[in-house]
């Protein structure tokens, strides 16, 4: 295929501001490490959503912060949860949505964007989102720092005006776990109060039970926090950091919140667009002042993390570029993120090329699943054995314990590791693999939980101008 020009390559795979939109896209380089961060500092138009200043966080193959759609535009669940404010990632001022008063405009200016290596930048604000509630700066700083594993993003949001502000953040999953604060008991009710449950009566078509069967209204109190359910508080001045755990078992997205004084951390957990999508974990950062005006800075940084990438190593669909074979058919299951091997016949065989870098003694470690449907499996480095026979058969799908093979002597250049299928007591001939690493440390190949490369963010001290 011919190359692409230069400035189709940098809209598919660089950082682009599309200036008339107002759509900003952060993007490090193109590989199975790959991040991107879209905020939006333009216009909300028809059918849009009050979220100026929202950001779509991507990464290991996941959009983390999990915008839940739309749906079909006139549910209760697309007009009072999804639409809202409250639904997304961004400040909420007063428990208002943005645009609720007759002063409030949406879009607003672009302050700065740069792409450079190692590090993308963008800040912009919508200063008139919440002008009637009293807000002078809608502010929101973004940076996409780091070229591969390790990547994080750093945001910073500016509110100056009302009596309190809620930092909202949620992310793919309803599994998540806290540090630095100690949550109290769930409350009955959702964020709303006591007696409203909107995000525990959503039926199969978007509409709740016990209502009438309405389009476009909007539950009360018309903010969305009726669906932000059951609702544990914390009080505190201190830093904090919380977890989540994605789909597939294996990889997390943490957060690290910076101390503000008198900050309340508040966890929930809300609906899908459809009671079929996912349900995720929300946290608010809360802020308020009894009368006058309230100045915050909200500091975060956010990283996802995974399975540990040795050097040389291969995942989704880098690893499925790397994989051939002449004995059946290889498919990349996306929402698994893992490379399908089903051969035609026991003793099949996948190849997939791998690349050292220097003539060196190393090691592979090799991510399997297992599967009712699968059998067992045996490997070779260049058509020499290596590890014992792997069995992929289990109860049911997932992730199975990481395989080390090794060690073995290779030159520099490509080397094939081929992955062979053998009849067990059950199943198809059929194995997949999620990850591949070549490594030359024994301490990495035998890794275990995959773990943050940040262990604290804090914030420093500095002068006047700073």
């Amino acid at each position: 295929d011919a190359p692409l020009g230069p400035d189709l390559d940098r809209l598919l795979h660089g950082s682009h501001n599309m200036g008339q939109k107002g759509i900003a896209i952060m993007r490090t380089p193109n590989s199975s490490d790959a991040q991107a961060c879209l905020l939006r500092y333009g216009p909300s138009l028809n059918h849009g959503h009050l979220d100026d200043l929202n950001i779509s966080y991507i990464g290991l193959g996941y959009e983390l912060t999990y915008d839940i759609g739309y749906g079909d535009g006139g549910t209760p669940t697309q007009v009072g949860w999804a639409r809202q404010t409250a639904s997304h990632n961004l400040v909420m001022v007063n428990e208002q949505t943005q645009l609720s008063g007759e002063a409030d405009d949406s879009g607003g200016s672009l302050n700065l964007f740069a792409g450079m290596p190692g590090m993308q930048i963008v800040d912009a604000d919508a200063d008139l989102a919440y002008r009637s509630r009293g807000v002078e700066e809608y502010r929101r700083f973004l940076a996409l720092v780091g070229d591969g594993p390790g990547s994080y993003l750093l945001d910073i949001f500016r509110v100056t005006g009302g009596t309190q502000h809620d930092y909202l953040a949620h992310a793919l999953s309803d599994d998540a776990t806290f540090e630095g604060v100690s949550l109290g008991e769930p409350e009955p009710g959702s964020l709303a109060g006591p007696e409203i449950n909107w995000g525990e009566r959503q039926m199969a078509d978007g509409y709740m039970s016990g209502t009438e069967h309405q389009q476009y209204s909007n539950p009360a109190p018309g903010n969305g926090l009726g669906f932000m359910m059951h609702p544990q508080r914390a009080q505190t001045d201190d830093a904090w950091a919380m977890t989540w755990r994605l789909p597939d078992g294996d990889s997390f997205l943490r957060m690290h919140m910076l101390d503000q004084p008198g900050t309340e951390v508040i966890s929930t957990r809300a609906p899908g667009i459809f009671p079929q999508y996912p349900r995720a974990s929300h946290v608010v950062a809360r802020r308020s002042v009894a009368e006058g005006s309230l100045d915050s800075t909200f500091v975060s940084v956010r990283e996802p993390y995974g399975p540990a990438s040795a050097a040389g190593g291969l995942r989704g669909m880098d690893l499925m570029a790397a994989a051939s074979t002449d004995d059946g058919g290889l498919r990349y299951l996306a929402g698994l993120d893992i490379v399908l091997f089903q051969a035609r016949e026991f003793g099949g065989q996948a190849r997939f090329r791998l690349q050292a870098p220097e003539a060196d003694r190393y090691w592979l470690r090799l991510q399997p699943w297992r599967s009712p449907s699968y059998s067992a499996a045996t490997f070779s480095i260049d058509g020499s054995p290596i590890g014992e026979q792997f069995l992929g058969t289990a109860p049911e799908v997932g992730p199975a314990p990481a395989v080390t093979l090794g060690p073995v002597d290779l030159a520099a250049g490509e080397h094939t590791l081929g992955v062979t299928t053998v009849r067990a007591d059950a199943g198809e001939p059929w194995i997949s693999l999620q990850s591949i690493a070549l490594t030359d440390r024994p301490e990495e190949a035998g890794a275990g939980a995959p773990a943050p490369s940040i262990a604290q963010v804090r914030r420093i001290p500095a002068g006047d101008g700073a």
